[in-house]
């Protein structure tokens, strides 16, 4: 009996020091998501926006591993991880057990996402240094800067290896000598659970966040029993879509109160993180007794962003990076100063009607049903798609215009 209690103990523990490893890196991820989808909007100029987060905290997890100084202090403030987590040799596990809980295989997705360095090949890193950046799931690529008709000859053979370089493409690589550019590209296209009717898919007015029309777009229609509350510290309505993918990833749609500006609502997570409004809604849909349908009725989301992410960064603190007037060292990844002049994020979503359960009532339900509670975001609003086990931001966007 005493050994079983024994093991029982030991299981615990091990299990919760899973869980701790997962939520250490779910929660500065997500902080720093917040950030990234804030000044990264800021940039925007009014445009549909969608980022991918973790692809782009990967990339900069490298970068620090390479620095010393202000550098390595500027990305370790940005990412909150410090250097001496990889001193104590901590972060490596705990970013192998995220990642290993992250790589979702699915038959009713598509996800493709890559996180690289591509580097003049006379500035190629260290053995070392090279053999670190893979356990960050990050690779790096060689290219001749001096010859772009071999990068484009060069690129095509990467594509045809790598599948997930597909996203990447010959006008991102405006390479100069002794430059290194880092490369974050994400492609998703899911299923829901519970698929929008395409019968009901019809143009409509979407209005900015006084109430004026910009334009019309193709809004797609549900009636489920979808998870929905109000998030009165947020100033927002928001509803969870799931995925077809056992309950694991889902999408969160924060609608801002009519009155209330997309903007205002967004920096009300200055006052709380992801991880409480994220509990806070589960919490609160449990309590219900009774979950009642929603109509919820949405634009379709086709949002591809190319961002050149340097003045988001240099807005999180990241600056000497970039520092136009001279070479950076970066002594633990290339023994000779290298110039980093852009972060180029590549994020294309697909998200329509389909889905892989269908309610035999549907259509007769959507179009005979009048009143009851509903979901219509017609206007500005923000959207994150969840890893739900760890509570981990997978991508996230802006929907401000028609599109």
């Amino acid at each position: 009996m005493k050994l079983y209690v024994i093991a029982v103990c030991c299981l615990f523990t091990f299990c919760r020091t899973e869980e701790a490893k997962l939520n250490f890196l779910s929660e500065k991820i997500n902080n720093f998501t917040l950030e990234l989808l804030f000044f990264s909007n800021s940039s925007s100029n009014g445009a549909n926006l969608v980022i991918s987060p973790v692809t782009v905290w990967t990339s900069l997890i490298v970068l620090e591993v390479g620095a010393t100084g202000d550098i390595q202090r500027q990305i370790g403030r940005a990412i909150r991880v410090a250097s001496s987590s990889f001193r104590k040799g901590n972060l490596t596990s705990d970013f192998n057990a995220f990642i290993k809980n992250h790589e979702i295989q699915s038959p009713h997705l598509d996800l493709q996402k890559v996180s690289g360095i591509f580097i003049d090949k006379n500035r190629l890193p260290e053995m070392d240094f090279f053999q670190e950046a893979l356990k960050y799931k990050t690779t790096f690529i060689p290219l001749d800067v001096l010859d772009p008709v071999k990068i484009k000859n060069d690129l095509k053979k990467l594509q045809a290896h790598f599948n997930t370089l597909k996203l990447i493409n010959d006008d991102d690589l405006h390479l100069e000598n002794d430059m290194m550019l880092p490369y974050s590209a994400l492609y998703y296209k899911g299923l829901w659970t519970y698929h929008f009717d395409t019968h009901f898919t019809t143009k409509k007015p979407f209005y900015d966040d006084n109430g004026n029309k910009i334009g019309e777009v193709d809004m797609m229609y549900n009636r489920h029993t979808f998870s929905n509350v109000n998030i009165d510290i947020l100033q927002a309505h928001a509803v969870e879509l799931p995925f077809a993918n056992d309950n694991k990833l889902s999408m969160m749609v924060f609608l801002p109160y009519a009155g209330v500006s997309l903007h205002d609502a967004f920096k009300n997570f200055a006052k709380t993180s992801f991880s409480e409004v994220f509990d806070e809604f589960q919490q609160t849909v449990s309590a219900t007794e009774s979950p009642k349908e929603i109509l919820v009725v949405m634009p379709k989301i086709r949002t591809k962003s190319r961002i050149n992410l340097r003045n988001t960064l240099e807005n999180m603190g990241v600056y000497d990076l970039f520092d136009t007037e001279r070479y950076i060292s970066l002594p633990k990844m290339a023994k000779r100063p290298i110039y980093v002049k852009k972060f180029i994020h590549k994020v294309e979503i697909d998200l329509n009607e389909e889905g892989v359960t269908k309610s035999e009532a549907m259509n007769s339900v959507i179009g005979t049903r009048v009143g009851g509670l509903t979901f219509i975001a017609n206007r500005p609003f923000v959207y994150f798609v969840v890893e739900k086990i760890t509570k981990t931001i997978m991508f996230c966007g802006f929907y401000v215009v028609p599109t």
